[in-house]
């Protein structure tokens, strides 16, 4: 320990006399000792606290990484929640394009059902028209229609005739024609009026081919 002594003495003659401070060596050890205790002290810092500081320093890096890891694998998934939607709406258009093409396919098949039966209506007009120009070319002037129908490939007639033979001639005709599959009569029937003439009704079935 110094001790420094700056009380003034009074001396002979009026003067004042300063003392020189004086450090003992007790003094000197104790500072010797502090000297040392400073020396352990930084070998501690070097051992402990430099390691301690590199680590914490690693592991901000690491952190850091980490972090930047995890905001490049959000934005990844935000990615790929945008791709699933986009997929979504296109497998949605998708089925509603499905939907539609089903129901054009449909649309068409109606319209082809439609078209043929048409068609075939087209071409049994044709053929109607054709059979019942033949049929009156065949009709001998002796024989006269009443009524003439029509159906699909069934025809049937109602006329008059002067006599069962013309009507026989008709039949014979109508088969030989290659026409009809069938030629039938349904029935035959005399008919006198007032004046005495006669006629014969009758019913004709044919089916065309």
């Amino acid at each position: 320990m110094i001790k420094i002594n700056l009380a003034k003495k009074p001396k002979k003659g009026g003067g004042f006399s300063l003392s020189i401070p004086s450090i003992s060596l007790k003094t000197l050890t104790n500072l010797g000792r502090g000297g040392a205790e400073i020396g352990d002290l930084g070998a501690v810092l070097k051992r402990w606290v430099v390691p301690v500081i590199a680590c914490a320093v690693i592991l901000y890096a690491w952190i850091d990484y980490k972090d930047a890891e995890v905001r490049k694998e959000a934005a990844r998934l935000v990615k790929i929640q945008d791709d699933i939607k986009t997929l979504d709406l296109q497998i949605s258009k998708s089925a509603e394009l499905e939907k539609i093409k089903k129901n054009l396919e449909g649309d068409e098949k109606t319209l082809r059902s439609k078209l043929a039966v048409i068609d075939t209506l087209l071409t049994e007009r044709g053929g109607t028209y054709s059979t019942l120009k033949k049929i009156s070319e065949f009709l001998p002037k002796e024989i006269w229609m009443k009524t003439l129908s029509v159906k699909n490939k069934d025809i049937q007639i109602a006329g008059s005739s002067l006599h069962f033979n013309f009507i026989s001639d008709l039949m014979k005709t109508l088969n030989e024609s290659g026409l009809f599959s069938t030629v039938e009569t349904r029935s035959q029937r005399l008919e006198v009026a007032a004046d005495g003439r006669t006629s014969v009704n009758f019913e004709m079935a044919l089916v065309r081919k």
